[in-house]
């Protein structure tokens, strides 16, 4: 069970992180705010950029790992879905170890950039 829980949680994050990086690069025009010097962000073509998809199925695995010790909870029950979704978007969206933009670190310590581009607050 083990190796199954990682096959496919490295495969489905990969896609699901190349599909909507694609698509939010497309439609909210990060083109024009990676551009502005102000945003402090890689443009599309630096070399790190271009591997983030690469370094993807490492992030993956490390979920795999999570979920797996999570399984009898997520697996088991009929709303497990919902707590792995309610799990991530805590974790990884509004609270994450660091000041993500969108995150409430992100909002408290990060200069402007990062606000004006999550909040839209100076």
């Amino acid at each position: 069970m083990f190796w199954t829980i990682i096959f496919k949680t490295v495969i489905v994050h990969t896609l699901t992180y190349f599909i909507v990086g694609l698509l939010s690069y497309k439609l909210f025009h990060y083109q024009t705010f990676i551009a502005d010097s102000a945003s402090n962000i890689r443009p599309a073509t630096h070399p790190f950029v271009r591997a983030g998809v690469q370094f993807q199925p490492i992030r993956g695995f490390l979920f795999g790992i999570a979920f797996y010790l999570l399984s009898n909870v997520l697996f088991s029950q009929a709303n497990g879905w919902l707590i792995m979704w309610v799990m991530l978007v805590v974790v990884g969206i509004f609270s994450p170890f660091a000041p993500a933009p969108a995150s409430i670190e992100g909002f408290i310590y990060p200069g402007n950039c990062n606000r004006i581009a999550a909040y839209g607050v100076r």
